[in-house]
């Protein structure tokens, strides 16, 4: 009896997300519909978790709330491409403000791109995904038109923004959470271990990419193990699947995580950062110092301007000019991918922001070296200053 009553709690949960993401869709396609015009909507496509079945959600006060993301692509006719980028970012803020009053707790991301240039699309991570897991939900189905590439010929640049990014999303939440001051709170807790299971997750990502082995969130990595799908030539996955593991443990029993416990998972992730950038590279054929030169060097100028002028157009206007204005020199001058460098020695050097001497003494000469003057990674404040100024360019450049 008591299985039976889960079962039917389980379909109420689900039938009542199921509803909340279809009322959400609704939303989405009158607001587009009405901003940029149903003619020149080509195609509106869902992505991410929400799309492959996968989405979260949270009760809250005896009520559920959908906590995934609402990802979407909007594919629009060429002469309103200039129009649909002045106008996309001021409208994903109301779409998110709007929807926040209702059941949804995260927000939502649009892209703006034309019919040709989603299918000129190089096979990045995102573009697997929606080939593979988009839901149209107006317009043409593009998804079963764009071509299907094999997992091994997505871009070299694309596996280390994945980790790069969710290195980054980490250290954010290391930043809010109250850990540098000593103040964490039992919410703040389950964040950061949830940001460093989804940093593990990625670098687990990363290592299968290059064995031909695209997984997502929500892919029970439970799998893995019953395939043997671990490479003989990456010892690191076994480690990353057996920390991922220990961290879904820790965020479910939350009465028993503690400061020490947390350290020491986020030394560890810092440790297995490493590791998994020298297999990558290991992988690629490089060494581990070329990897700058690989991840940064791949944007001619012209992708640069084109880049700059499409942020200019997105965000001039949302109250952020001056920030927008040092991204867009920042990205002509180095291109999108090298705040990168400096957000990567900040994460590096969170081990002895306090104080003391670092483990890995070869990681402080590098972080020495390059930031020229260890007091402005080892003082709080300055440290700070610097992550939140590399923070809003790396905000501005992933859109």
């Amino acid at each position: 009896m008591m299985g039976e009553e889960v079962v039917l709690i389980l379909e109420d949960l689900t039938k009542i997300t199921a509803k909340i993401i279809s009322e959400s869709e609704n939303t989405i396609i009158n607001r587009l519909i009405a901003t940029i015009g149903k003619k020149k909507l080509v195609s509106i496509i869902l992505t991410g978790s929400v799309a492959r079945n996968k989405a979260s959600s949270k009760s809250l006060n005896g009520k559920l709330y959908l906590e995934s993301d609402l990802d979407i692509v909007v594919v629009v006719n060429p002469r309103a491409i200039i129009k649909s980028l002045i106008l996309i970012k001021h409208l994903a803020n109301r779409l998110t403000s709007e929807l926040r009053k209702q059941r949804l707790l995260s927000g939502v991301s649009l892209s703006i791109m034309t019919e040709k240039s989603l299918r000129n699309s190089t096979p990045t991570i995102f573009y697997q995904d929606l080939v593979r897991n988009g839901k149209v939900i107006f317009g043409k189905d593009l998804c079963k038109m764009l071509t299907v590439y094999e997992v091994n010929k997505i871009p070299a640049y694309d596996v280390y923004r994945l980790v790069f990014n969710r290195m980054i999303e980490a250290l954010e939440v290391f930043v809010s959470s109250g850990f540098i001051e000593n103040k964490l709170t039992n919410d703040s807790f389950y964040f950061m271990f949830n940001s460093i299971e989804k940093l593990t997750f990625a670098l687990i990502q990363a290592i299968l990419i290059k064995n031909n082995i695209l997984i997502f969130r929500g892919f029970d990595l439970n799998e893995c193990k019953k395939e043997n799908l671990q490479p003989n030539n990456f010892m690191i996955l076994k480690e990353l699947l057996a920390s991922h593991d220990e961290l879904r443990k820790a965020k479910e029993s939350r009465e028993k995580l503690s400061e020490d416990i947390l350290k020491c998972h986020w030394n560890d992730a810092i440790r297995q950062f490493n590791s998994t950038i020298e297999a990558l590279a290991y992988f690629d054929n490089i060494r581990p110092l070329q990897i700058k030169k690989l991840v940064f060097g791949h944007e001619k100028l012209g992708r640069k301007l084109k880049l700059s002028v499409i942020s200019f157009l997105q965000y001039f206007g949302t109250g952020k000019t001056v920030d927008l204005f040092r991204t867009v020199v920042y990205r002509i001058r180095f291109g999108s991918d090298y705040v990168y460098i400096p957000l990567y020695y900040l994460f590096l050097s969170t081990e002895f922001l306090g104080g003391g001497e670092p483990p890995n003494i070869g990681i402080y000469n590098e972080i020495k070296s390059s930031l020229r003057k260890l007091d402005k990674v080892s003082s709080v404040k300055l440290w700070t200053k610097s992550f939140n100024k590399h923070l809003i360019i790396w905000k501005f450049m992933i859109g």
